[in-house]
């Protein structure tokens, strides 16, 4: 019973819109021009799902305002203090309610995650079954024809480069960086002109295939 009760925790989300990924770019590109961090600023509704199933890592300054435990690295690394999780893989900090209990002295981690990119991509995390949840929560549909061309520009470099061993935000990371060379082929393909598009995506894995294998790789040593 009792872990029935802390599973019922977790909030199965409502549909709902992520926003228009142009107007997320946009708003990430002035930031980063700006010389500051990248910021969250997500629609979240009553979705928790970020709250399982995650590890969230401290800074060493904040080592000493929350239950946290070791986390060995990869490769070996130095262990790193992230925060506790309940059985159920649950945030240590979730109320009665599901809601989050500090959420106003939430750690920097949990206040810059975003997972919209990893929806926008179209990217699921292996062995995270309820943040996936979360993710398939958004609702996709494109509100304007410029959303509609980047999601497809996206989906088509998720599809290009399936076989490539990525973590969901490294190839979500990916995707965006060759976003500028995607978007011709997306308008290409929108416009059934087959000829092009496959002239654009020939283009397009010459040029980016050898970058995704070595990001690939850096990832199996990493580990």
């Amino acid at each position: 019973m009792i872990r029935d009760v802390m599973t019922s925790k977790f909030h199965q989300p409502a549909p709902t819109s992520p926003g228009s990924p142009v107007t997320w770019l946009r708003k990430l590109k002035r930031q980063h021009s700006r010389g500051g961090p990248a910021t969250a600023d997500v629609p979240c509704g009553d979705c928790n799902a970020c709250c399982y199933e995650m590890s969230v890592f401290l800074e060493p300054d904040e080592v000493e305002q929350y239950r946290s435990v070791p986390e060995v690295g990869e490769g070996g690394a130095e262990p790193r203090p992230r925060l506790e999780r309940n059985e159920d893989e649950s945030c240590v900090y979730l109320d009665d309610e599901g809601a989050c209990s500090i959420y106003d002295k939430r750690p920097r981690l949990c206040r810059n995650f975003d997972c919209r990119p990893l929806a926008f991509c179209g990217i699921r995390v292996e062995h995270k079954e309820k943040l996936n949840r979360g993710l398939d929560h958004w609702d996709l549909t494109p509100r304007s024809a410029e959303d509609r061309e980047v999601l497809l520009a996206l989906d088509l470099c998720r599809k290009l480069f399936t076989g490539v061993d990525l973590q969901g935000d490294v190839a979500s990371a990916m995707f965006f960086s060759m976003l500028d060379d995607a978007r011709p082929l997306a308008r290409a393909t929108l416009k059934k002109d087959r000829a092009a598009a496959a002239q654009m995506e020939n283009a397009l894995v010459r040029k980016w295939s050898s970058r995704m294998t070595d990001a690939g790789a850096k990832r199996r040593i990493g580990e």
